[in-house]
């Protein structure tokens, strides 16, 4: 499991593994990423990735999919307010 950190902006976050695996985005008051903020996440290995917000922070994504849908699929990421992502991709 991963929660994404200050240096993430503009980052590739590779997920390499062979068992289910979270990345969360931490709220604004954690990490204060700036607005704009853009971030990929990639599936490397078979093990199920998926994005998930942290306390106060709203995650929209198509259909509220968040899970990465197979290996070697990506999905972007991109702060749209202090505590509001939006999450788009290869995902289920």
């Amino acid at each position: 499991n991963y929660t994404l950190v200050l240096a993430d902006g503009g980052r590739v976050i590779s997920a390499d593994s062979a068992t289910a695996i979270v990345i969360t985005i931490p709220t604004h008051a954690t990490v204060p990423l700036p607005i704009g903020t853009q971030i990929l996440v990639q599936r490397l290995g078979v093990g199920a990735v998926s994005v998930a917000p942290a306390g106060e922070v709203t995650l929209n994504s198509p259909g509220t999919r968040r899970i990465l849908r197979e290996q070697f699929g990506f999905a972007g990421l991109i702060k749209r307010g202090d505590n509001v992502w939006q999450l788009g991709g290869d995902l289920s």
